[in-house]
């Protein structure tokens, strides 16, 4: 009967949200309405305004200390449009190959080291090839590209322990990139030249190893001093480690044809 429906209490629906993200709500937010099939004067349902049931935004990635942005020093370049808005594209071209590589450098550093310098000495091989009207054959790439790597592994732990010994000197000083520029040819030089010898005739099957690094490593560690000594004065104080050995990579392209073309025993 319409008495017995006048008795019963409003229910109301539930909000969605939780009651501690929404402001307080007033009595003149809520409306009354009658369900269908009840007569006049039944019981009404009140139901919220759709302001209640708004989603409250959750907190930023900023905010949760959660760092979005890529680390890479060849950021995407922002792009202007026509309405004058500006937003982030990935870029082409060189750009692109530089922001991968340092996407690369940043995860292997040590195996993207490696892999370039045996790019770089396969290159070097061809251009001596070109240059010295040589016809060596796939043996010699090979070993050239092997003995990049390992010359690589060489340089590549040579820039950690250098900076662990002159940690306590400041690194912007003139003092110190002197110094290590020295440690460098007095130490590491004269070491590569006999390795690079020695690894040479090695892998060629050759046995008298010991005689061409005593009849060769005066004469490379000298032009290493020439080609490596002001590299190193730049490497020290502008570049910073981990790409230090992507500057060598390219110094190295065409001071690997001269060591090619000297231990071999031809002129260019």
């Amino acid at each position: 009967s319409s008495s017995s429906i006048d008795a019963q209490p409003r229910w109301h629906l539930p909000a969605l949200p939780h009651p501690g993200c929404l402001p307080p709500r007033t009595m003149s937010d809520d409306k009354d309405y009658e369900p269908v099939g009840v007569s006049a004067g039944g019981s009404k349902v009140s139901t919220h305004s759709a302001a209640d049931a708004q989603v409250v935004a959750g907190p930023s990635a900023t905010s949760l200390g959660v760092k979005v942005n890529s680390e890479s020093q060849f950021p995407a370049l922002p792009a202007q449009h026509s309405n004058g808005a500006r937003d982030m594209r990935a870029p082409s071209g060189p750009l692109a190959l530089l922001q991968a590589y340092d996407s690369a450098l940043k995860r292997r550093p040590l195996q993207t080291k490696l892999l370039t310098a045996a790019c770089v000495n396969a290159a070097s091989e061809l251009l001596s090839r070109r240059f010295t009207r040589s016809e060596a054959g796939l043996p010699s790439l090979v070993r050239q590209m092997v003995i990049g790597i390992g010359l690589t592994a060489v340089v590549h732990r040579w820039y950690e322990e250098i900076e662990k010994v002159f940690a306590s000197w400041s690194n912007d000083a003139t003092g110190t990139v002197v110094a290590k520029t020295a440690v460098q040819m007095l130490v590491l030089e004269p070491f590569l030249a006999s390795l690079y010898v020695s690894a040479k005739k090695l892998l060629s099957g050759e046995r008298d190893i010991l005689a061409g690094v005593r009849a060769n490593v005066a004469k490379l560690t000298f032009a290493a001093w020439s080609v490596w000594g002001p590299t190193a004065i730049v490497q020290y104080r502008f570049v910073p480690v981990d790409y230090r050995n992507l500057v060598n990579n390219v110094v190295n392209l065409f001071y690997t044809i001269y060591l090619i073309g000297t231990t071999s025993g031809k002129s260019s």
